[in-house]
């Protein structure tokens, strides 16, 4: 500790007399402290302390003290007298002022600095003295030698280097200049870093537009470098900065860049999150060059140490440079050693500025330059630049570090020496930097020091000077440079500043609880090197639902497969909750990739299957064995389960959980074709996900309860449920659910019988679907515009895109629709034939993903069983094929299939498409006496199923559509008139 005191002869009194002259001085003295790193002593006036004890802080010190003393003299005419006294000591608390005092009273003279004499070998280096009565008076500072800064730069700095880069950039500027990315190839540690910095200080000073910096996050997600660079002031800029066509896109997905920044955690971002992104990010950086260029700036980007990127985040670097380099003049600026660009890039050249390890003869000039008060025997030369590997930093390092001990120790770390200047609180913050690694900002570091009564000063300063040392880089998020200090800063801490880390520990967690923006695969690996075992379980099966929540196949099997836990050192519970979220986990992850023989061979493996009750986590196992009895049709079984699950989170107070459970208790429910009880679960699971922000729970459970409700006939109700969550769906990137949001809309519209509007829908969704690569989806929704097409009376134009595709029961039976309203009929027949010996069953239905196999089973199949007699598109079929048969004069076999067909009404009540099958069976029957009481009883049938369904509409409009427009529906409408049923 450094100890400043300035003593004014009757300060008080004249800050009554002169407060003109004495109150800027105060002002002045104060503004001198900060700058200078110090701060005021508490409880004594006059004093400032200097926290750390290595070299630069003396050197701020001495100038403060000069600085102080030349505005002091300046007034010494108005002053009854003044001493500053300076000391480096060591002493407790409650005795600085009593000694500082008794010092005082001993000076022998006003208007002089004087040095304390217990402790003064850091700051008598850098002055003269003179001994005055025993006491030891400071005369003058002795030459300007280098500051820490000065010498770093004089060391590390490569003017030609920064000149050539300067040069080529300024011309890549220029509106006919060249565009390339330029390299700066060299290993971090030769100062290429510092360099970049002086480079950007050149062309980038004073900018009121913030860089875009990108670097290394450690994690395993390739997309976290850009996730972390996202500035919310350039964000804020985008908009105005897009033409039409790129701002549609950005509002539709501009939400899901909240979800990237600020919720980079479990439930929360896009199953196509590559797609979705890199759309996102190429928008956002073309707003921000444009932005640029208008305020007269250079369209830099900053990528530092590319070399230590992922693979997948080089490549998703390269397409953004392919993209921006020609096409917009973006100028990216890259450090790394030993990149090869030329596999990446496709546009655009690369210009490669390489950063070289110093010559011994360099070295030498550098130390004359940098180092004047260092005589380095050659021998201690060729020692330093050996074992440094001739690398600019370890060698700077390994200088300073001689300097402050007075010798060159062999042997060990280059940056030791200067870890031994520093105090034990500047070890502290290093340390905790150490066991974060990049995790936190700095104001989170300012924060955590506060609430143990740190000044924000104490340590802002400390985070300077470690900076300044290349001992911690990253300007927004600090991490060390050198992993291989943190056993030697941890030997030199006492063992109390040692239990700080388990504080320290525990707030990270907190700030990621919090909803603070963390990066929690490396959360995770932090909490559980420090023995938090159960919040490490905890994150550890948030970051797998992140994963899988995404699709990212390849990150969650790579976190379930590998041993992060030591199965010895974890207690009988703890080995049960690990195995209950790798089993839910590994469950998951082969469910959502479909397939069911990994899911059978899970089950069949794992033990914790029969063990799970009431362990930590069980309820994810029954969960998740629930979703999957539900998908294979076993909704008994699939019902227990959800129950067991319900009941387990509901102990634990986890909501998002309930949600998720209550689906698939619904579910099973609809399965069963209990609507009316699913439609409640599911409207509790809705709810509930609102309230816990599940994003995914909150689209999955509104589109089940918005499809039992079409199911049941509150047609209107449906299609508010489906217009609510479909914006939800779309800001969150979920396209799988959005586009089946859409298919059930379209389906919705059709029985309303507006055919033009399904048309123009299933083309927005079907273009979606393309651009995502969603294969089966799009088949499904062309087959549909297809439908529309033919139900508009457009039947040329539907059967041509029928026609393009491969024929499946659906498209069959779509042509054969429209063969019939060409009256084609023999055309139809044909068709139907076809289809009726393509269906096959429908094994599973997949629980977090929709099914896309046809229109039909995506949206009443979750209410039938599983038997083919049940199959919606089969039974439509059917019904159209017997329709023809006995138009054809097959009356027999005609009324025999519909017969047997309509007769399944009492076990297919879900089925609602049982008024077309009566009216088309009674449309066959010859209009004779004999058989004229049997038709029209087929035919009270189908009105009263019809008018039943229209009797759940609570919307008069809706409900008219319904029986007007709808093709069918008018037909039976207009038959029951003509009857006189209505």
């Amino acid at each position: 500790m450094f100890y400043l005191h300035v003593e004014i002869t009757n300060y008080k009194q004249l800050k009554i007399i002169i407060p003109d002259r004495i109150e800027p001085l105060e002002k002045k003295i104060e503004q001198i402290i900060s700058v200078s790193g110090g701060e005021p002593y508490r409880s004594v006036p006059g004093l400032y302390c200097f926290h750390s004890t290595f070299r630069e802080t003396s050197l701020a010190l001495i100038s403060a003290t000069f600085q102080i003393f030349k505005h002091l003299s300046a007034l010494a005419d108005k002053l009854y007298g003044f001493s500053l006294v300076l000391s480096d000591s060591e002493w407790y608390d409650e005795e600085v002022e009593s000694r500082i005092r008794n010092y005082i009273y001993r000076i022998p003279e006003e208007n002089s600095i004087w040095l304390f004499e217990d402790r003064k070998k850091n700051l008598e280096t850098h002055v003269t003295t003179a001994l005055t009565k025993g006491m030891t008076r400071i005369l003058d500072k002795k030459e300007e030698l280098p500051g820490t800064y000065e010498r770093m730069r004089l060391f590390c700095r490569r003017e030609a280097h920064i000149d050539s880069i300067v040069e080529t950039i300024r011309e890549m500027g220029n509106p006919l200049g060249e565009k390339a990315l330029v390299q700066l190839n060299g290993h971090p540690l030769n100062g290429v870093d510092y360099n970049l910095d002086a480079v950007l200080g050149n062309l980038c000073p004073d900018e009121n537009i913030p860089l875009i910096f990108l670097s290394n996050c450690s994690s395993e997600n390739p997309l976290d470098p850009f996730v972390w660079s996202i500035n919310k002031e350039i964000e804020e800029k985008v908009s105005p900065h897009l033409d039409n066509g790129e701002l549609d896109l950005w509002r539709s997905l501009s939400s899901a860049m909240d979800l990237f920044r600020n919720s980079w955690n479990a439930e929360q971002c896009s199953d196509f999150i590559d797609k979705d992104f890199f759309t996102l990010y190429s928008l956002y950086l073309k707003a921000y060059i444009k932005i640029r260029k208008e305020n007269h700036l250079l369209p830099l980007i900053i990528c530092k140490n590319v070399d230590k990127w992922k693979e997948e985040s080089r490549r998703f670097l390269a397409e953004l440079f392919n993209l921006l380099i020609p096409g917009e003049g973006l100028i990216p600026l890259c450090s790394g050693d030993e990149v090869d660009w030329s596999e990446y890039m496709r546009q655009g050249k690369v210009k490669t500025i390489h950063f070289r390890s110093y010559s011994v003869e360099e070295v030498r000039k550098r130390i004359a330059g940098a180092f004047p008060d260092l005589n380095l025997e050659e021998r201690e030369l060729y020692s330093i630049y050996k074992s440094c590997d001739a690398r600019t930093i370890p060698m700077f390092h390994s200088l300073i570090s001689y300097l402050e001990r007075g010798y060159y120790r062999e042997n060990c770390h280059a940056a030791e020496g200067v870890l031994e200047g520093f105090d034990e609180l500047t070890l502290t913050l290093l340390y905790l930097i150490q066991v974060a690694g990049g995790l936190i900002r700095k104001e989170d570091y300012l924060e955590f020091f506060e609430s143990r009564n740190f000044s924000r000063s104490r340590i802002s300063e400390r985070l300077e000077h470690l900076y300044l040392f290349t001992l911690i880089e990253g300007s927004r998020y600090p991490r060390p440079v050198f992993g291989d200090l943190k056993s030697f800063v941890e030997a030199t801490l006492s063992e109390q500043k040692k239990e700080l880390v388990n504080s320290f520990t525990n707030y990270l967690f907190s700030l990621w609880e919090k909803g603070t923006h963390l990066n929690i695969e490396n959360l995770f690996l932090v909490i559980l090197g420090y023995g938090q075992v159960g919040k490490s379980l905890q994150i550890y099966q948030v970051v797998l639902d992140r994963f899988l929540n995404n699709k990212q196949f390849k990150l969650a099997d790579l976190y379930l497969s590998r041993d992060f836990f030591d199965m010895e050192a974890l207690s009988v519970g703890e080995k049960d909750a690990l195995k209950n979220i790798i089993f839910a986990g590994r469950m998951r992850s082969a469910l959502l990739k479909e397939d069911y023989r990994e899911v059978q061979s899970i089950i069949s493996e794992s033990e914790i299957i029969k063990v799970h009750k009431k362990s930590s986590y069980s309820s994810h196992t029954s969960l998740q064995h629930s979703l999957y009895m539900n998908s294979m049709g076993d909704y008994s079984r699939g019902l227990n389960l959800a129950k067991e699950a319900l009941f387990e989170f509901q102990q634990s107070g986890d909501s998002a959980g309930e949600a998720k459970a209550n689906i698939e208790l619904a579910t099973a429910l609809l399965g069963q074709g209990k609507i009316r009880t699913s439609q409640d679960y599911f409207e509790i699971s809705r709810r509930a996900s609102f309230q816990s922000r599940d994003l995914l729970c909150q689209i999955r459970s509104s589109f089940f309860k918005s499809l039992s409700d079409f199911i049941f006939g509150n047609i209107p109700m449906a299609l508010r449920g489906v217009n609510d969550i479909l914006p939800v769906a779309e800001r969150a990137g979920r396209r799988e659910w959005q586009l089946m949001l859409i298919h059930l809309k379209g389906r919705i519209l059709f029985d309303l019988g507006r055919y033009r509007d399904c048309e123009d829908i299933y083309r927005d969704a079907y273009n979606t679907a393309c651009y995502y690569g969603m294969e089966n989806a799009a088949l499904l929704l062309k087959r549909w515009i297809a439908r529309s097409l033919i139900y508009n009376e457009r039947y040329r134009d539907g059967i041509e895109l029928l026609e393009e595709m491969e024929y499946t029961d659906e498209s069959l039976f779509f042509l054969a629709e429209a063969a019939y309203f060409g009256r084609r009929e023999d055309n139809a027949l044909e068709h139907l034939n076809d289809a009726g010996l393509k269906y096959r069953r429908i094994d599973y239905f997949p629980g977090e993903t929709p099914l896309w196999r046809d229109g039909f089973a995506s949206i009443e199949g979750y209410s039938l069983s599983r038997d083919s007699e049940n199959d919606v598109l089969l039974n439509q079929i059917q019904a159209l094929r017997y329709y023809l048969r006995g138009r054809g004069g097959d009356l027999t076999n005609a009324a025999a299939g519909f017969s047997e067909l309509t007769g399944r009404y009492n076990t297919q009540g879900t089925n609602h498409y049982f008024h077309k099958y009566f009216y088309l069976y009674s449309d066959i029957l010859p209009d004779t006496f004999s058989d004229e009481e049997r038709r029209l009883k087929i035919l009270s049938n189908s009105v009263k199923l019809l008018q039943s369904r229209a009797g759940r509409f609570d919307d008069q409009k809706m409900k008219h559509s319904f029986l007007n427009y709808n093709v069918w529906n008018k037909r039976i409408t207009e038959e029951s008139v003509k009857r006189n049923f209505i």
